[in-house]
């Protein structure tokens, strides 16, 4: 299988799971749009063998019918007409393979271009993953070393570890993110403050608590200078990654290289 055909198969997969998460919700939500564009792109670039399955998904209508009150609304079975046919496709190209599907462009260099951002998606998608984990060990590490210096056996209070292990600044930035409805967090109930932090706050909580906290860990200045570097350049790739910017295959590199440098450190600290 050719790795284009690959990565859209692994796409229509990713779309036919996001169906699931729809049965509840309204067809005018953000997701849901964005979904349905998904979709008609793949069928906009892509010829595939059985002509009905573009047919088909495009004359359906996705409206909610509205019900009593006990059951607000319920969805039409467009949703999962839709499903079907995803599934069907995915069916096809395992049965059929690149003569199941053709890109509708015909010029070489759009064929290229079409490719190249499927494998520059699938790449970006992989990339997220690795940052999603890394940001968990970040917080884990951080969340250890103050829960760990601001105990309750050491005569601190139970939330002191985030109230005075964080910088001030930071505390009234969760504080009023919480409280702002137009914030991305109002409607967010996370359990633990740490959990409201931005990446450019592990730098500055580790710097804050260098002195008393992270220095004895880190042994040296230099593994401090290290690992501050490792999260300046992790920053930068990971804002490219938020914004939905192509990532070139150098920075996949450095963001697996960096990511591996200070996981190892960290793990090193928490298993000793």
């Amino acid at each position: 299988m050719k790795e284009y055909i690959y990565i859209l198969r692994k796409k229509l997969i990713e779309l036919v799971g996001k169906t699931y998460s729809f049965s509840k919700s309204s067809y005018e939500n953000t997701d849901f749009q964005m979904w349905y564009e998904e979709v008609n792109n793949i069928f906009n670039n892509y010829e595939f063998g059985n002509k009905l399955y573009e047919e088909n998904f495009k004359n359906l209508k996705f409206r909610k019918i509205e019900s009593g009150p006990i059951i607000p609304f319920v969805f039409q079975s467009d949703l999962e007409v839709a499903r079907n046919i995803l599934n069907k496709i995915i069916h096809d190209i395992d049965v059929y393979g690149e003569k199941f599907v053709k890109i509708k462009y015909k010029k070489e260099e759009e064929k290229q271009k079409i490719n190249q951002s499927l494998v520059i998606e699938d790449y970006n998608i992989d990339a997220y993953k690795v940052l999603c984990k890394f940001e968990n060990l970040i917080r884990s590490f951080i969340k250890f070393k103050l829960q760990h210096y601001y105990s309750e056996e050491s005569g601190y209070n139970k939330n002191d570890w985030y109230q005075k292990g964080f910088p001030k600044e930071i505390i009234e930035k969760i504080s009023k993110n919480k409280g702002d409805p137009n914030s991305v967090w109002y409607k967010v109930k996370l359990e633990y403050p740490i959990e409201y932090l931005e990446f450019t706050d592990y730098r500055k909580i580790i710097e804050y608590n260098n002195k008393d906290i992270f220095k004895e860990s880190l042994k040296t200045e230099g593994n401090l200078r290290d690992l501050i570097n490792c999260l300046e350049k992790l920053r930068v790739i990971r804002n490219k990654i938020a914004h939905c910017i192509s990532l070139p295959f150098e920075d996949i590199n450095i963001l697996k290289g960096r990511v591996m440098e200070v996981s190892n450190l960290i793990n090193n600290i928490l298993n000793q």
